[in-house]
């Protein structure tokens, strides 16, 4: 039989009991945001002016890593331009908060997001989002350069015709076919948009002085004209064209390397009183024939010469009786070239970007290949790293062996990361004369 003095203790041991779980209760209630982290949507690409496939998703955790739900984050545009769904979300039952992204209008890895949300000791806590604008469809054309030109009838003008493609916003459209038109002959007659957006040709005047034009023309982009004053003997007098007397060529000479090296060489056919025979058949062919192949592109009169092995001769073209000559010399080249290629085989040019994207406690690492073009190998291999900005000491980078071929091992460690993006350019260097220096930046992101 209990005494009042054991039911006391048992209430009192119940009551401590009932207020122990009711102060885990409330601490589970209140938790403090004490970190947040972009964790879906970074690093994603998509045309200018449109929204992100992906949602951005931040997560606002508390010190043990759980989310943290009603929590505010401000989102903010801090560069490139752009707009989002909502300048402030709350955040969910699992501490997520999502917004939509429509990137701004200039192309390029310039587009940043910034969420930031007050912790529980009145810290800022943010993080940065990063996306690649890339350019829409072509809208425009534009001339590079004078719309004018000046030059003899039958020759190659000096400037070749130049057009640059761009797309509603006015970034540069790669990938953009332009055709060219008009007066005379143009090598080539269709071009694509390299990355710049420009795309040339090399116009040669037809065989009337005066006013000459020529067009530059790319679907959906509109039209570009040019004007050329010819200069030159009298316009031959009118009639049909007599037998072939004259074959005049629009380069005075070819020298191109070997092997493989290309280049477009016009010939214009031409009567005794100098009038244009357009449709005189035209036989090309190099002396000796062992340095170069000829082949013909639209039609007889443009030959595309092609370096076979290193020699002198020359370039003939014939109709009839008629003939003409130039030089013609194909040279090799004694000094390979170094070129550094990823792990997936693709090959690294000066201004790629690699990036190492929230690097663990253990070293996160990639590895290169270095090997030789041309002839011979890439000797005395070395390489170096230079920092941008205030972090330093945060990569490392080491060869297999000096000579090509080489691996290179690219090392990131936590020594010397700042918060937010940490720049660094990787330099490999040969003392093989004549050979030049590869480089590549590498961007390490700390959360």
């Amino acid at each position: 039989m209990r005494t009042d003095a054991g039911r006391a203790a048992g209430l009192l041991g119940l009551a401590l009991a009932m207020g122990l779980a009711a102060c885990e209760s409330s601490t589970e209630t209140r938790r403090t945001a004490a970190e947040l982290e972009v964790t879906a949507g970074d690093l994603q690409a998509a045309t200018v002016g449109t929204a992100l496939g992906q949602d951005v998703v931040v997560t606002v955790a508390d010190s043990r890593g759980r989310g943290v739900p009603g929590q505010v984050v401000e989102f903010s545009v801090v560069s490139g331009g752009g707009t989002l769904a909502a300048s402030a979300v709350v955040t969910d039952a699992e501490g997520l908060a999502r917004n939509r992204w429509t990137l701004g209008t200039v192309a390029g890895d310039t587009q940043r997001v910034e969420a930031r949300t007050t912790g529980g000791d009145a810290a800022v806590l943010r993080d940065t989002v990063k996306a690649v604008g890339t350019p829409g469809t072509a809208a425009s054309l534009a001339a590079v350069g004078s719309t004018t030109r000046t030059g003899q009838t039958g020759q190659a003008l000096a400037d070749s015709l130049a057009v640059v493609a761009r797309d509603a916003y006015g970034n540069p459209v790669g990938g953009v076919t332009v055709a060219f038109t008009g007066s005379g002959a143009f090598s080539p007659a269709s071009r694509t948009t390299g990355a710049d957006g420009i795309a040339r040709s090399q116009w040669t005047l037809g065989g009337t002085a005066g006013t000459q034009t020529a067009q530059a023309a790319a679907a959906g982009a509109g039209s570009v004209a040019f004007t050329a004053t010819a200069t030159g003997p009298a316009a031959p007098p009118p009639g049909t064209p007599g037998p072939v007397a004259h074959i005049v060529l629009n380069a005075p000479r070819v020298d191109l390397p070997c092997c493989w090296g290309t280049a477009e060489v016009y010939a214009t056919a031409l009567d005794a009183q100098g009038r244009e025979v357009p449709d005189a058949p035209i036989a090309w062919s190099t002396s000796p024939d062992t340095i170069a192949r000829v082949e013909t592109l639209f039609g007889p009169r443009t030959a595309r010469v092609t370096g076979t092995f290193p020699g002198t001769g020359l370039l003939t073209a014939s109709s009839g009786g008629a003939s003409a000559s130039i030089s013609l010399r194909t040279h090799g080249s004694d000094t390979p070239r170094m070129q550094i290629y990823s792990g997936r085989n693709q090959p690294i040019f000066p201004g790629n970007i690699h990036y190492f994207n929230n690097p663990p406690p253990n070293p996160e690492e990639a590895v290169f290949r270095i090997r030789s073009i041309g002839p011979g190998t890439v000797e005395g291999l070395s390489v170096a790293i230079t920092y941008g900005g205030a972090a330093t000491g945060f990569l490392s980078a080491t060869l297999d062996r000096t000579t090509t071929p080489a691996l290179m091992t690219v090392r990131v460690t936590r020594g010397g990361l700042q918060q937010g993006a940490n720049y660094a350019q990787v330099v490999v260097s040969s003392t093989t004369p004549g050979v030049a220096s590869q480089s590549f930046t590498v961007i390490v992101v700390q959360p």
